[in-house]
């Protein structure tokens, strides 16, 4: 006889009753969860003294959450959100834990100040502490606080773009460990990269009273205009424990030392307004708003032709000089410019913040003759004389002396084109020119190798011409391409000048003209590949972007076939 245990129904009807009965458990469990949590406010005091700061805690009993609670708070309170801890409680074998959010509750004006509802959403229930009354009181005559802090702004009506301080002072009586401060929330304001916060410390007496005090100096730039709050900013410091009050012994631990605990104070709020530029803003306005110095290095009093003069222009002041670049500099046909990255640095200087940038400026003359440099000129917004101000650094003179290994500046005339005009070479090539030059001897014997040597030049020609054919597989139009590059000096800035020479040679064939007369306006008729080693080569050569892929694409370059003339 076979018994059956169970039966399984081959329709499967009992599968969704089974799956809506979980479902309901689940939801079950999660009510009963929500609902056996609870939430509650539990502050250090109810009445508070004006200007001081208690903890204020916001309790989860039984429940977990995401995210830190909201706390709304009356106008004459200021609640900052210090951290959160969990502590797990166990009475009569039943476990308790309790989610603990404190936040540093400060008192800014006089009255009594709601503090809550509080809701947290638990498993999709919202569980809710109701508000408690905070009475904010003025402070009793002669009870001064061992410990105030105060805050300040350089200036209350900043303009957009300038750099203002925030400043906390924090003074106290005897003394104080580890004071730690909590910046305030700065809406509307950014805090001036690549600069640490200045700290100082100093000693005063008042009323009798020794005081330590300690500085605090933020600085931090207007983005938009508008008025504005800024919050109390929050500090905290171990403070010396009341004596004993049995005994009005100083409090120590078993070891002898002071006893600590840490107390936290808070400043008052801060009203700000920030003003707008003036319109209508000059059109060179550089949007640098501050007050600055402009200084220029003196010029030479001559350079020859294919030199490089180095210029330096110093910008120094109080404002914040990061990311800015000099207006770019007025093309033309007697010199080219080149601008270096600027080197900003930023610090402190009698409690205000001083910032200097260098900038550096490569000229490379063209012509012979007087070179005239204009004038440095740079407009500002000074947020002290409330106006636009246009800084100047005078310019100069110089004289542009022939290039050197007998001038360097030549003129060729071809024949006459087709149209009957004669190309003609107003220009010279930018790049310096070799400057050694080889002192052989010129007495007979030391022409002799050569006079015995020349016979052979041409038989040794072919033969190389024909190994080199058979090694690497050269075709006479590949070899007729790239003349030279055999020959190129080792890497550095004689390769670059040689291969330049070669760049040059070939454009000057294309183009019908001779290669001095070559220059970025002339391979711009030919094809852009050309035009932009011409201005990667240029760069590398005065302007510092040296690529080191550069000489392997010129190398490439000139191998490859030519192209038909422009």
């Amino acid at each position: 006889m076979t018994r059956t245990l169970f039966s399984i129904d081959p329709s499967w009807s009992w599968a969704p009753r089974l799956l809506g009965l979980c479902a309901a458990l689940l939801l079950a469990l999660q009510a009963s969860a929500a609902w056996a949590a609870r939430l509650q406010l539990a502050v250090e005091r109810n009445e508070v003294s004006l200007g001081d700061t208690v903890a204020l805690q916001v309790q989860l009993v039984d429940g977990r959450s995401r995210g830190v609670p909201e706390v709304k708070v009356g106008e004459g309170l200021s609640a900052r959100f210090r951290g959160q801890s969990q502590e797990t409680v166990m009475v009569n074998f039943e476990t308790t834990r309790i989610l603990n959010f404190t936040y540093a509750l400060s008192a800014v004006a006089v009255g009594s100040w709601e503090v809550g509802p509080v809701e947290v959403e638990v498993n999709g229930q919202l569980v809710r502490a109701e508000a408690i009354t905070i009475k904010v009181v003025e402070r009793a005559a002669g009870a001064g606080a061992a410990a105030s802090v105060r805050a300040a702004l350089s200036d209350p009506r900043p303009f957009v773009g300038e750099v203002l301080t925030y400043g906390l002072t924090f003074e106290h009586r005897g003394t104080a460990y580890n004071p730690r401060w909590t910046p305030p929330e700065l809406p509307g304001f950014a805090q001036v990269s690549q600069t640490e916060p200045d700290q100082s410390d100093s000693t005063t007496r008042r009323d009798g009273v020794e005081l330590t005090v300690a500085e605090v100096r933020l600085p931090m730039v207007a983005l938009s205009p508008g008025a504005r709050d800024i919050e109390p900013a929050v500090l905290t410091a171990d403070m010396p424990a009341p004596p004993d009050r049995r005994t009005g012994r100083r409090a120590v631990d078993m070891f002898g030392r002071e006893r600590t605990r840490p107390e936290t104070f808070s400043t008052q709020k801060l009203h700000v307004e920030v003003r707008p530029l003036p319109e209508p803003r000059p059109d060179d306005f550089s949007g640098l708003v501050g007050s600055f110095e402009l200084e220029v290095s003196a010029l030479p009093t001559s350079l020859p032709l294919g030199g490089t003069l180095t210029q330096e222009v110093r910008l120094r002041g109080r404002g914040s000089l990061s990311g800015f670049k000099l207006p770019s500099a007025a093309t033309t046909d007697r010199f080219r410019v080149y601008d270096d990255a600027p080197t900003v640095v930023t610090g402190w200087r009698d409690g205000l913040m001083i910032s200097e940038a260098l900038f550096r400026r490569a000229l490379v003359p063209e012509l012979e003759g007087t070179l005239v440099v204009p004038p440095t000129r740079l407009v500002v917004f000074d947020p002290e004389q409330e106006q636009y101000v246009t800084l100047t650094a005078p310019g100069g003179e110089l004289r542009v002396t022939p290039g050197e290994a007998g001038g360097a500046v030549q003129r060729f005339a071809a024949a006459p084109a087709a149209g009957g005009g004669v190309v003609e070479s107003l220009g010279d090539d930018i790049l310096p020119a070799p400057t050694q030059v080889a002192v052989s001897d010129q007495s007979l014997r030391g022409a002799l190798p050569l006079a015995l040597g020349a016979p052979a030049l041409p038989l040794l020609g072919l033969l190389g011409l024909g190994l080199r054919r058979r090694l690497a597989g050269w075709t006479p139009r590949a070899a007729a391409a790239a003349p030279g590059l055999d020959a190129l000096p080792p890497p550095g800035p004689a390769r670059l000048l040689a291969l330049e020479g070669l760049l040059r040679a070939r454009c000057a064939a294309r183009l019908g003209c001779a290669p001095p007369a070559v220059d970025r306006a002339a391979v711009a008729g030919l094809d852009p590949e050309t035009l932009q080693l011409y201005v990667d080569l240029e760069a590398a050569r005065y302007g510092g972007q040296h690529d080191p892929a550069l000489e392997a694409r010129l190398i490439a370059h000139l191998r490859a076939p030519a192209g038909g003339a422009a």
